[in-house]
């Protein structure tokens, strides 16, 4: 829970920033290719002081004092921009498949290995003991965000997407395996991303927009119960959003560009009062354009400000700078955008906030709410505190101590010592193997519980 100290704090620091400032910080990019930071990324947070990068595996050290070098500097660099705050450093920590330290960390163990470890009667507290050290071998790295844990039950729908990186088709399960990753990375001092919001549905949004068929008027539904019992008090803070079409909670828009779907089920329903954010708004699933999409873009409708432009002139980004204000609107407080015109996006979307004044979608209202919960969840982490040291290869971690090489190798000995004592778990089970459909779930092509047609 966020106290009032902490709010009273992120209203201070968001009365001095720009509406340039606080579009950016709304803004998870990647800067590139390669494990340093190339100098011209300077530029591009000057004009666009965003407020997170993701590392993806091409820009991950072989040795962890690379890693921890990289994320200093990014630290570094964000505090001299904008208005100093420097960025949430993210990853995509699952396990299994779904691994971006290579050799200088601990390999997770996959979703689906856990659920069945612990379906089969493992202590949870190996487990969780995995993920503490996971976490806090994040945090010595200096990053402060992990893109996980998926919530979603293996189903009829997502199991061709998701296979592996679901922890069962049991949601009763994946509600407990899926708390023990959350509270690991708690108190390990990172923050936690449960996605994908409501589910992935039967596609894949890197290449189109999926169909996510299950009923979920009743909030009592299995196939929510992960999510909602990880957001009850003192859970999760953090929801990634899918690009799906969810028929029961909106019939126009998919959940990232929909009110309905963010504002009054995740929030107002479920009562989820974290960080929303997106998946990539690049990917297919919105890139090409969502169907029976209702009313006028966002900003095209009149209002003073720069005047919008022409068709067919509106310039690298706007198509994206037009779907983060509509993100943005429907609920969203960050959104995610992995290509390289950063700046022309980040522009597009404050054109997008100055052009909407008459037009009511993304109001600079909207816009201080989605900013104060961004700073609010920095503050928490201890991100506003400290100095970074690049060339020591030093960041600020939620009040942590400074990387060291040797610190950082008695973890990863204790994350490997863990992880072979997971391995060496018998995984016999009576119930549902992992991977495959449950007992009462189709297969793939079937239509699953709830499904509108075929």
């Amino acid at each position: 829970m966020i106290s009032p100290e902490v709010t009273r704090r992120a209203r201070l620091v968001l009365q001095g920033m720009t509406l340039e400032e606080k579009c950016a910080q709304t803004m998870m990019v990647s800067y590139g290719l390669g494990p340093e930071l190339p100098p011209e990324f300077g530029g591009v947070l000057a004009a666009a002081p965003v407020g997170a990068v993701l590392l993806l595996g091409y820009n991950i050290a072989d040795e962890p004092e690379g890693i921890a070098k990289l994320t200093a500097s990014l630290a570094e660099a964000s505090r001299a921009a904008g208005a100093g705050v420097p960025v949430f450093i993210a990853v995509d920590h699952e396990g299994g498949t779904v691994y971006r330290l290579g050799k200088a960390g601990t390999r997770l163990p996959g979703a689906s290995a856990v659920g069945a470890a612990l379906e089969a009667g493992m202590d949870p507290a190996l487990p969780a003991a995995l993920y503490r050290n996971g976490a806090e071998q994040l945090a010595l790295l200096g990053i402060s965000v992990n893109l996980a844990p998926v919530l979603e039950p293996l189903n009829g729908e997502n199991r061709d997407f998701l296979r592996l990186r679901s922890f069962s088709s049991d949601p009763r399960m994946v509600s407990v395996a899926g708390r023990l990753f959350i509270d690991a990375m708690r108190d390990g001092g990172i923050l936690a991303v449960g996605k994908h919001f409501p589910g992935s549905g039967d596609g894949d949004p890197h290449a189109n927009l999926p169909l996510y068929g299950f009923d979920l008027a009743d909030p009592d539904h299995p196939q929510i119960l992960p999510f909602r019992e990880a957001i009850s008090p003192g859970g999760l803070a953090a929801v990634m959003t899918s690009h799906v079409r969810a028929p029961a909670l909106d019939r126009e828009r998919p959940v990232t560009l929909s009110r309905k779907a963010q504002q009054e089920y995740l929030r107002n329903t479920l009562g989820f009062r974290g960080l929303i954010l997106t998946d990539d708004i690049n990917m297919k699933a919105l890139s090409e354009g969502p169907p029976a999409m209702e009313g006028p873009p966002v900003g095209r409708a009149g209002g003073s400000g720069e005047a919008a432009p022409a068709a067919g002139e509106e310039g690298s980004g706007g198509k994206a700078g037009r779907t983060a204000a509509e993100a943005i609107a429907a609920g969203a407080d960050m959104i995610m955008y992995l290509e390289k015109d950063i700046v022309d996006v980040h522009r597009a979307l404050v054109r997008e906030v100055r052009t909407d004044a008459a037009a009511g979608s993304l109001t600079p209202e909207r816009l201080d709410r989605a900013v104060t919960r961004i700073l609010e969840m920095k503050i928490a982490l201890g991100l506003l505190e400290g100095a970074a040291d690049p060339e020591q290869g030093t960041a600020p971690s939620g009040g942590r101590k400074s990387f060291s090489a040797a610190a950082f190798g008695e973890l990863k000995k204790e994350g490997d010592l863990l992880l072979r004592t997971f391995r060496a778990f018998p995984k016999a089970q009576p119930g549902v193997r992992p991977g495959s459909p449950g007992p009462d779930l189709p297969g793939p092509g079937l239509p699953g519980p709830g499904r509108e047609g075929s």
